[in-house]
């Protein structure tokens, strides 16, 4: 049996054709009803808009982001990403493709995109192994040249 309280299943939208009527005939009362100030229908009216905008951003159609780039991310998880980079450097030891992996975060050269991070790091006291290893990927991405890989005609 479904508890009263049990949201894992619930669906907004069930409500919202409900939701409108009893909206309508509550405003309609108001809007009959003289005895009121008139800023209290005004009042009413723009908190149902408001709640009403609520329900159908939240759970009508809600944004739905779709194909971002790596350097849309936080702080936290650009530095979670570098890491990764890191990790997978230290076990290929390819510096071209750690700066092409480092290259989707944005523009900047990845010697610079890998010492935000270790300043991140270092201030969200991640440990001393995940340091280490992100210092290791900064040694190597300022000793990688961009035009050190093989030529082409």
């Amino acid at each position: 049996m479904r508890g009263f309280y049990d949201l894992k299943n619930y669906n907004m939208i069930n409500l919202v054709p409900s939701f409108l009527l009893l909206a309508l005939c509550i405003l309609f009362w108001l809007w009959q009803n003289t005895r009121m100030p008139r800023w209290v229908p005004i009042l009413i009216t723009a908190i149902l808009g408001i709640t009403l905008g609520l329900i159908y951003g939240w759970a009508i159609d809600p944004v739905q982001y779709s194909d971002i780039t790596p350097a849309a991310l936080r702080i936290d998880y650009r530095t979670d990403y570098v890491l990764m980079v890191a990790e997978a450097n230290q076990a290929d030891q390819n510096s071209e493709l750690a700066a092409r992996r480092l290259a989707l975060l944005g523009s900047e050269p990845p010697a610079i995109i890998v010492d935000q991070a270790y300043i991140y790091a270092q201030q969200s006291a991640y440990s001393v192994d995940d340091l280490s290893i992100i210092q290791e990927l900064g040694v190597a991405m300022q000793a990688w040249d961009v035009n050190s890989g093989p030529n082409t005609p």
